[in-house]
């Protein structure tokens, strides 16, 4: 940014013929009619862009735009980004058709701020000038201008011209500048090629910074180029800021393959979109209600496309004067962002008839009344906020779980500004970040959904099989996230065992409170097969050696090893060797012992027992765990029972 550059766009606003390029070039000294027929017929066309040096030292940027109805749509392209108006009304004239045209467009589109200046006072006397300034102060009652500065003014011969530039001063100097926060947003007012340059795009920058040498994406074809050159008011710089006007040579990229209406934004982060979420307003003025799928034509950034008004309630209207939630469907792709400023203007015949704020850039059509009503009360959050942290809690309350990089795109947030935000203790309170590979956000509520879900699963499995220590995990994860990434249900089951919820262990999964029961119906039998276990030591019973120690038969001995194995009192191993509970902690005792490691050899001398129960133990110990293999010798890894 040069020294005395401050990112403060003023716009030119008002009736056809009032003087507002006069203005700006008594102001600039520059004539922003720059066509051919423009000058032949002498009104302005396209729009025009100069700097304006104030008697501080600083520069803001000017945009002076044309009057004429049939040039609405660039007029309202060279508003959209503007920080302040300056609203222009002739002496000798006073108000007329554009001038209140202009004024509505003003207000649908959020300016706030503003100067007004009544020209061409050197054609009237002062009766006459009373009598307009009065005209004047009756049409901005009640609206933004109301309050604004009326300076009288004369480009032919420099009255008033020193008055108006110390207002602009003071005006400027209130202004906050935009935050430069965000990803890099540009819409696209003008492109042309230069020789021995390329591709050059002008408009003001929405929001971000783009930088030199920085890769954008235009938008909605989804090019990438590289950013060769910038300009602020012609002079080279090497990053330009919102709130400027901006200049961007573009290299990778033909000047036939852009056109006005296109964005250039951060790569992988706005997305085309045809059907925008919004807060809609209808004019007082409108003699008929905006009603349900009416055809209009939407102007936003420098877009000027066909779309219908889409109500939830499809009986609904706007009566004038009133508001609503919204959709707009769109004839054609376009790209939006959160909080930008639109207009609508009824198809035929062309005048405005209302505007508003995108809530969501990327809406689509709920498929039933529950979902229709899950969807709109996420539009209105996001009419009471339009934060990055109020962002992401609205949309998750509806769409419930998505990854860190769809979250990334759907709230057109950086991933690496999106953790940030994810740190606010205000964010946490509604949303719940998971990790197992990806990243996920999922809504609080419906955290809790999917707790509930299994927890009255585990209950339900805990009543059916109280002697069993839990469900398995398989079958914990069979039910939690469905249609979701594996990976999510993992990450959720650590989750709430770290909540202390639930215990996780051996393959199992139970409720936090559950006392497992011990099985009563075998509990002879069972002693029986662990007293075998304990007379043998480390030279294992087979499981045909249990079997007529326990004295049943094989039906229901299966079920007596099943319910021991399931309760970790029993494993079995190297096909069909029986090693109890006691015996395996015994086992890991002795490899306690040797800490730098032990052979086969020297753990089958150290057991008593003999190779043939010596290698199926340790390389049982191996696969679950609990030793690792190197070379020789077998080293503790973790005691897992």
């Amino acid at each position: 940014m040069k020294r005395h550059e401050i990112p403060l766009v003023f716009g030119t606003a008002g009736h056809i013929d009032h003087g507002k390029t006069a203005l700006v070039r008594a102001l600039t000294g520059v004539d922003c009619d720059r066509l051919e027929e423009e000058k032949r017929r002498g009104i302005t066309i396209e729009l025009g862009f100069a700097p304006l040096e104030l008697p501080d030292g600083t520069t803001v940027s000017i945009v002076d735009v044309p009057g004429h109805e049939r040039f609405i749509r660039q007029m309202v392209a060279g508003i959209a980004g503007i920080d302040a108006v300056l609203f222009v009304v002739a002496a000798d004239e006073g108000v007329m058709p554009q001038t209140r045209e202009h004024l509505d467009i003003l207000q649908l589109l959020g300016i706030e701020n503003g100067l007004v200046a009544l020209t061409k006072v050197d054609r009237v006397d002062p009766e006459f000038l009373e009598l307009a300034l009065e005209d004047v102060r009756a049409l901005l009652k009640g609206s933004f201008l109301e309050s604004a500065p009326i300076v009288p003014v004369s480009a032919l011969n420099g009255t008033g011209i020193t008055e108006l530039l110390s207002e602009i001063r003071k005006l400027s100097q209130a202004l906050k500048p935009r935050s430069s926060k965000g990803p890099f947003f540009l819409p696209v007012d003008r492109v042309f090629p230069i020789s021995g340059f390329g591709t050059v795009i002008t408009g003001t920058t929405y929001s971000g910074v783009i930088r030199v040498g920085e890769e954008v994406q235009l938008l909605p074809s989804g090019k990438i180029a590289r950013v060769r050159s910038l300009e602020v008011h012609e002079a080279p710089v090497e990053a330009a800021f919102a709130g400027q006007r901006t200049a961007v040579n573009l290299a990778g990229i033909s000047f036939k393959e852009i056109r006005r209406g296109d964005v250039l934004c951060s790569p992988s982060l706005f997305k085309p979109t045809q059907c925008l979420d919004v807060a809609l307003k209808s004019l007082k003025g409108n003699k008929e209600p905006i009603k349900h799928w009416q055809r209009v034509r939407l102007h936003i950034g420098t877009s000027d496309i066909l779309c219908r008004v889409c109500f939830f309630d499809p009986s609904a209207k706007i009566h004038p004067g009133e508001s609503s939630l919204a959709q707009l469907v769109l004839e054609e792709p376009i790209t939006a962002a959160y909080g930008q400023r639109f207009v609508i203007r009824s198809y035929s015949p062309l005048q405005t008839i209302g505007g508003g704020q995108v809530l969501f850039p990327y809406g689509w059509k709920p498929r039933n009344r529950e979902k229709k009503d899950c969807y709109q009360e996420m539009i209105r959050r996001l009419s009471f906020s339009q934060s990055f942290s109020g962002r992401i809690g609205a949309i998750l309350g509806e769409v419930g779980v998505v990854t860190l990089e769809r979250a990334s795109e759907i709230t057109q947030l950086p991933v690496l500004d999106l953790k940030d935000v994810l740190e606010d203790q205000r964010v946490r309170e509604s949303v719940v970040v998971l990790s197992s590979g990806l990243t996920w956000l999922i809504s609080r509520k419906r955290m809790e959904t999917e707790w509930a879900l299994l927890s009255e699963r585990l209950s339900r499995f805990h009543e059916r099989e109280p002697h069993l220590a839990g469900m398995t995990f398989e079958e914990a994860l069979a039910g939690l996230f469905r249609g979701e990434d594996p990976r999510l249900a993992k990450a959720a089951l650590s989750h709430f065992a770290d909540k202390g919820l639930l215990r996780i262990f051996e393959n199992r999964v139970a409720l936090s409170g559950f006392e497992q029961r011990e099985a009563s119906r075998y509990e002879k039998e069972t002693e029986r097969l662990l007293g075998l276990c304990r007379k043998r030591g480390f030279e294992l019973p087979s499981l045909e050696e249990a079997l007529l120690e326990t004295g049943l038969d094989r039906r229901e001995f299966s079920n007596l090893l099943r319910q021991l194995r399931e309760n970790s009192q029993i494993h079995v191993i190297g096909g069909d060797l029986v090693l109890s509970r006691e015996i395996l902690e015994k086992g890991i005792e002795i490899l306690r012992k040797c800490g730098d490691g032990i052979t086969l050899a020297a753990f089958r001398d150290l057991s008593g027992s003999s190779r043939k129960y010596a290698l199926p133990f340790l390389e049982y110990m191996d696969s679950i765990g609990v030793t690792r293999r190197v070379g020789e010798k077998r080293i503790l890894r973790q005691t897992r029972l």
